[in-house]
């Protein structure tokens, strides 16, 4: 994984649904993505694993990410497009991640420390966006996966 030094692209981090209808010019908030960084992935570099416990959230800018469930897994569970984040859960539950999620191709992230997304959460009165981005991005994980848990016992069911 490749640190980058490069200044913020306001423009561009205003079109990500995490920062939509985010003022990114506000001091507080441009203080706190100073503090973010911008990493260059390569094919297969793991970004998040179940071995390991997660501080952040990652933000897709440019390639794409997989996310597996399974170390035997050959295709991939979903795919995180630019705009997209992963890491979300792992930070709000505490817990170690429960896929594994690695690039595809090589991928830009920009990387999020848990203490600095949940000072950026904290001063939701003011950017009541992002509280509500991370949400929506939490529950459209645990709505996918209560609808394959679903399928899978209706095909037991219909098995029997």
């Amino acid at each position: 994984m490749e640190t980058l030094v490069k200044k913020h692209d306001i423009l561009s981090l205003s079109r990500l649904q995490l920062f939509r209808n985010v003022d990114l010019l506000s001091p507080s908030l441009h203080d706190l993505l100073g503090s973010c960084i911008y990493r260059k992935l390569a094919v297969d570099e793991i970004v998040l694993s179940t071995r390991k416990e997660n501080h952040y959230l990652y933000v897709v800018l440019k390639g794409r990410l997989v996310i597996q469930l399974s170390k035997h897994d050959d295709i991939p569970f979903a795919t995180v497009e630019p705009g997209e984040c992963v890491g979300e859960m792992s930070i709000i539950d505490s817990r170690i991640p429960y896929e594994k999620i690695s690039a595809s191709e090589e991928t830009m992230v920009l990387v999020i420390e848990r203490e600095i997304l949940w000072r950026m959460i904290s001063a939701s009165l003011r950017f009541p966006e992002i509280y509500c981005t991370l949400c929506l991005s939490a529950s459209a994980i645990v709505i996918l996966l209560l609808r394959i848990v679903w399928r899978c016992n209706v095909s037991i069911s219909v098995m029997q």
